[in-house]
């Protein structure tokens, strides 16, 4: 009985020294009141991250940041709309799908190029796509770009278009007049 005694001394004083002194109320003689302590509120990240983002307005897009005007959906707020970036919410694998639809206006006849790039942090280039575009006196072309990256909490993801090149037609580039940027996160870190 005496060893149970001590080992729960010993207990109350590792106790009472990583916390604060307990306090002895005036008035109230053999009374201890002992701090509640401080409970933090427990944050978990969003159990799923994916969005898809869509250009609906017609826009010149060479050697700039595309802009996604209109989001269907958005689980975990991982794209940010007045950014026009994926903002990774927690660490993990994204894999992301870029669709983009371009009008043939400058394009006419002869095929010309389109350049994309995926960037990391507005600088890291993750992923090109260079592709000869078809040329048409009626109709457009198409650029898709896919890939998976391992991102860690805050990075974002920017879709720019590095060049366009139309060697025919009467004009100097295409117009993109709708596409599709979209993503989800495989796994969480």
């Amino acid at each position: 009985m005496k060893n149970i005694m001590l080992f729960l001394s010993m207990i109350f004083v590792a106790i009472a020294s990583q916390s604060q002194t307990p306090q002895v109320p005036s008035g109230k003689p053999g009374r201890v009141e002992l701090p509640t302590p401080k409970i933090q509120p427990l944050t978990l990240p969003p159990a799923k991250v994916s969005f898809e983002a869509v250009i609906t307005t017609e826009q010149p897009s060479p050697r700039s940041p595309l802009r996604f005007d209109a989001v269907r959906y958005n689980d975990g707020n991982g794209f940010s709309s007045s950014e026009n970036a994926f903002i990774a919410p927690t660490a993990g694998l994204y894999f992301f799908s870029v669709n983009l639809s371009w009008n043939g206006y400058g394009c006419e006849y002869i095929p010309g190029s389109v350049s994309l790039t995926a960037l990391k942090n507005g600088r890291e280039s993750l992923q090109g796509n260079s592709q000869i575009a078809p040329g048409s006196s009626v109709g457009g072309f198409s650029s898709i770009l896919a890939f998976s990256t391992k991102l860690n909490a805050g990075d974002r993801i920017t879709i720019l278009v590095v060049n366009i090149l139309c060697t025919a037609g009467g004009g100097t580039t295409a117009l993109l007049y709708k596409g599709i940027f979209s993503g989800y996160r495989v796994y969480a870190d």
